[in-house]
């Protein structure tokens, strides 16, 4: 496991969305992603794992101030097989989000799973 983190330093990320030291506000609405194959629960959890507590059902809060709205997404269907997911609305400061994002994509990716 050790390895897996030098590893993953190496590593830059996918996609990135703002500057890190970016002060800019995004506003509730203005960014949302979906997650397939990723249930509410699970991406409650992972973000929980990120340092965030939950405010109420659905949403969450860090201690930098940002938030995430998590809900169920509109099931996928591809041929017969239907997949679940979440959507979740993410708001703050853009470094902030930039962060978890980053440690985000690295919960959230799947390699043939």
């Amino acid at each position: 496991v050790a390895g897996c983190k030098a590893w993953r330093e190496d590593m830059k990320p996918l996609i990135r969305y703002f500057d890190a030291d970016s002060t800019d506000v995004v506003e509730p609405g203005e960014m949302i992603h979906e997650y397939a194959g990723v249930p509410p629960w699970l991406m409650k959890n992972y973000l929980a794992d990120l340092g965030a507590t939950e405010e109420d059902a659905e949403r969450m809060q860090w201690p930098t101030g940002c938030r995430a709205v998590v809900r169920q997404a509109e099931p996928r269907q591809i041929g017969s097989l239907v997949i679940g997911g979440s959507t979740v609305e993410f708001s703050g400061c853009q470094g902030k989000l930039e962060s978890l994002l980053e440690e985000l994509e690295w919960k959230t990716l799947r390699i043939g799973a």
